[in-house]
């Protein structure tokens, strides 16, 4: 899909005059709401007023919440004119902010690594409503992606998410659970906790063939920052582990998805985009300087 069939001369015309009315803030401020208008234009209204609400007021925003608003925004540019776009717009729409970035971001570690993304249709039945099949050469890993949301490190809390999530894969493989991981757990001996819990989890099931935890690291978004370039870069870090399940009769060479494949670095359209507005919105606002 081309850029200019994707991004409408309409959409366009409300983000400059969304940004004229906000002129007078900073220039990340500004980036931030125009992802707003992409999420709600393509993915749903409640998401995007739930971002509006975090950057209404200038001092109150966390890079976590920048960050994950941007990777959003970003992603519909990147899945524009793919089979699964609809789809993936779909399944964002149907789950909260977190849980819709915590979708884009395991499929974006799949890309990473050399594999191309089929996102599933929403069916709301257990072992058919997993959240996308990663494919690379003859392989078709079910995905199914989730988040612990307790803060503090506890091997049981942990193990019965496993569990839960398991429910939802096909009893057929290879499976995969994608499990993001608050960044509390950045403990010394976190690979040793993880492996203990997957270990654990693999004797009781064969249906899943492998366990990735990834642990994020969020800095905070110092207020004084004033330019896109600032928002642009990603700061947040990510350890991702992976174990395999050697009873599983779906087993995976586990290098497929811990060793980063090929893929083209593609300039962000969703930031290009920004500075073309940005510009325009200067100049239709009569308060652009030539520097």
């Amino acid at each position: 899909m081309k850029f200019d069939e994707f991004v409408t001369p309409n959409l366009s015309r409300i983000a400059v005059a969304e940004m004229n009315e906000r002129r007078d803030l900073p220039r990340f401020l500004r980036f931030l709401f125009l992802t707003t208008i992409v999420v709600r234009t393509f993915i749903s209204e409640r998401q995007a007023n739930h971002l509006r609400d975090k950057f209404e007021s200038n001092g109150n925003i966390n890079y976590k919440q920048a960050w994950m608003s941007v990777m959003l925004a970003r992603s519909v540019f990147y899945w524009a004119g793919h089979p699964s776009f609809e789809n993936l717009m779909q399944r964002l729409a149907r789950v909260d902010f977190e849980a819709a970035f915590n979708e884009v971001n395991a499929a974006h570690y799949f890309r990473l690594h050399g594999w191309d993304i089929l996102a599933r249709p929403v069916t709301g039945i257990k072992g058919e409503d997993f959240d996308f099949i990663a494919i690379r050469n003859e392989i078709a890993m079910n995905v199914e992606v989730t988040a612990l949301e307790k803060t503090q490190v506890d091997k049981e809390t942990l193990f019965r998410k496993l569990q839960k999530k398991r429910r939802q894969l096909p009893k057929i493989g290879p499976n995969a659970i994608y499990c993001l991981i608050p960044e509390e757990w950045a403990v010394p001996d976190v690979d040793d906790i993880l492996a203990d819990v997957a270990n654990r989890f693999f004797l009781v099931t064969e249906r899943v063939s492998c366990v990735l935890f990834a642990v994020s690291m969020w800095p905070e978004l110092r207020p004084a920052l004033g330019s896109a370039i600032d928002i642009v870069t990603p700061r947040h870090a990510t350890a991702t582990y992976v174990y395999g399940n050697a009873t599983s009769p779906f087993s995976v060479d586990l290098s497929l998805v811990s060793t980063p494949g090929f893929i083209s670095q593609r300039k962000f359209e969703f930031d290009k985009w920004f500075m073309w507005l940005l510009w325009e919105a200067e100049v239709s606002s009569r308060d652009f300087r030539p520097t």
